[in-house]
C-alpha cells in the first residue's frame, strides 16, 4: 500500500512540476503578446526571441515576432520570420499573406504575387490578400488583373471600403490619364463613393473623387471632396493644392493662389505649386508675375521636362506682352528641353493663340518645324508632370 502511495506522490509532482513549466513558457509569451499590443515592438522582439529560444520551434512565435518586425520597418527579419511560421505551418493562410505582404512593402511586387497566390489557395475568401494582390498588379501596370481583385475582395466583404478606393484608382489609370474618357471617369467617381459611404472617414477616397470630379468639370462636388479630406488631414499639402487648382478654374483667382500658397508654406519644395500661381497671375493678366513665378518653378525642379514647359509658358506670356526677342529665346529652351516630345504640348502649340501673329515668320517656322520632328508621346517622361495626381 506504501508503495502505491509513494508512486502517486511521485507521479503528481512530475505532473505538478510540468504544469508549472508550461504555465511559465505561456505566461512568457502572453508577456511578449503583451509588449506588442502595447506597441512596444523593441521589447516585444526581445520578449518573442527569449520564447524562440527556450522553447520548440511554433509558428505563432515567429509571426508574433515577424509582426513586430514589420512594425518597425525591419522587413529583412520581417520576412525572415513569417516564411519560418509558413514553414512550421503549410495551412496558416496568415503566414503566407504576411510573406507576400512584405514582400509588397519590399516593392518586390511579383513575389508578393506569388505568396498572396498561396494565401488564396488556402483561403479563397481571404478578402485583404487578394486587396493586396491586386495592388501589386497595380503597381506592376496590370490594371486589368487588378481590377478583378479589388471586385473580388468587394464581393467576400461588401463593406471593404479601401477596396472600392482601389477599384477607382485602378479603372482611373487603366487607361490615358491625360485625356480620361468620361465613362471611365463616372466608374471610378462611383467606386470611390462607395468607399466613402462604408468608411466616411477615408481620406484618401475623397482626396481621388475630387480629383475625378475635377476631370468632370464638377468643380463645386471637386471642391467639397478635397475641402472633406483636408478637414481629414489639415497638413497635407497636397489638398491644399488642389484645392487652389479648383478655385482656379471657379476663376476664383486670388483664392487660388492663397491656398497654392498655403501649399508651399507646408512643402516650399513643391515646384508645381509655383506653376499653378504663375498660371492664375496670367489669367489676371498679371504678366511680369506670371514670369517671376515660372522662373521660380524651374529654379525648384531638377527635371528637365517640367523646366521645359515652364519655359514655353513663359513664351506664352512674352507673346502676349509682344516680346518677340525673350518668346523666342523661351522657345528655344523649352526645345532644348525636349517638351514638345510631349503629345499634348505639341497640339497645345500647334493651337496656341497667342503664337497666331508669329506663325508666317521665318524664325517661329523654323522652331515648328524643330517641335515636329520629335517624337510625341502620350505622357511626360517625368511622372512630376502627370498634371492632376491620384494617390492609392
Amino acid at each position: 500500500m506504501k508503495r502505491y502511495i509513494l508512486i502517486f506522490l511521485i507521479l503528481s509532482t512530475v505532473s505538478s512540476l510540468f504544469a508549472q513549466k508550461i504555465d511559465a513558457g505561456q505566461k512568457q509569451f502572453n508577456a511578449a503578446v503583451l509588449y506588442h499590443t502595447q506597441g512596444d515592438y523593441n521589447e516585444a522582439i526581445a520578449a518573442f526571441t527569449r520564447y524562440i529560444t527556450s522553447h520548440p520551434p511554433e509558428t505563432r512565435a515567429f509571426f508574433f515576432r515577424g509582426y513586430s518586425y514589420l512594425k518597425k520597418a525591419d522587413l529583412k527579419n520581417a520576412l525572415s520570420d513569417f516564411k519560418s511560421a509558413s514553414a512550421l505551418d503549410k495551412k496558416n493562410d496568415k503566414a503566407f499573406f504576411y510573406v507576400g505582404k512584405t514582400y509588397y512593402r519590399m516593392k518586390q511586387y511579383e513575389k508578393a504575387i506569388e505568396w498572396f497566390n498561396k494565401a488564396i489557395g488556402l483561403n479563397s475568401k481571404h478578402a485583404s490578400a487578394l486587396n493586396d494582390r491586386g495592388m501589386s498588379y497595380f503597381k506592376l501596370g496590370y490594371f486589368d488583373e487588378a481590377i478583378i481583385d479589388f471586385q473580388s475582395a468587394t464581393f467576400i466583404q461588401p463593406n471593404f471600403a479601401m477596396a472600392y478606393n482601389n477599384i477607382g484608382s485602378a479603372i482611373f489609370f487603366n487607361q490615358n490619364v491625360a485625356n480620361p474618357t468620361k465613362r471611365d471617369l463616372i466608374k471610378a467617381k462611383d467606386a470611390f463613393s462607395n468607399a466613402i459611404k462604408y468608411d466616411p472617414s477615408l481620406f484618401v477616397a475623397y482626396y481621388n473623387r475630387s480629383s475625378v470630379n475635377y476631370f468632370l468639370k464638377n468643380y463645386d462636388v471637386a471642391l467639397a471632396d478635397i475641402q472633406n479630406a483636408m478637414s481629414l488631414k489639415p497638413e497635407n499639402a497636397m489638398c491644399y493644392f488642389y484645392e487652389g487648382v479648383i478655385l482656379g478654374k471657379k476663376g476664383s483667382y486670388q483664392a487660388g493662389i492663397n491656398s497654392l500658397e498655403a501649399a508651399l508654406n507646408l512643402v516650399p519644395s513643391l515646384s508645381f505649386a509655383y506653376e499653378e500661381i504663375a498660371n492664375l497671375h496670367k489669367a489676371q493678366k498679371n504678366y511680369n508675375q506670371a514670369l517671376t513665378t515660372y522662373e521660380k518653378a524651374i529654379k525648384l525642379s531638377k527635371k528637365k521636362s517640367f523646366q521645359g514647359l515652364m519655359h514655353y509658358y513663359k513664351a506664352i506670356v512674352y507673346a502676349l506682352q509682344e516680346d518677340e526677342t525673350n518668346m523666342y529665346n523661351a522657345l528655344k529652351k523649352a526645345h532644348a528641353k525636349k517638351v514638345f516630345r510631349d503629345k499634348k504640348v505639341y497640339l497645345a502649340f500647334g493651337n496656341e493663340k497667342a503664337f497666331k501673329p508669329y506663325r508666317l515668320e521665318s524664325r517661329f517656322k523654323k522652331i515648328a518645324r524643330k517641335a515636329r520632328k520629335g517624337k510625341k508621346e502620350n505622357k511626360f517622361e517625368d511622372s512630376e508632370l502627370s498634371w492632376f495626381r491620384l494617390e492609392h
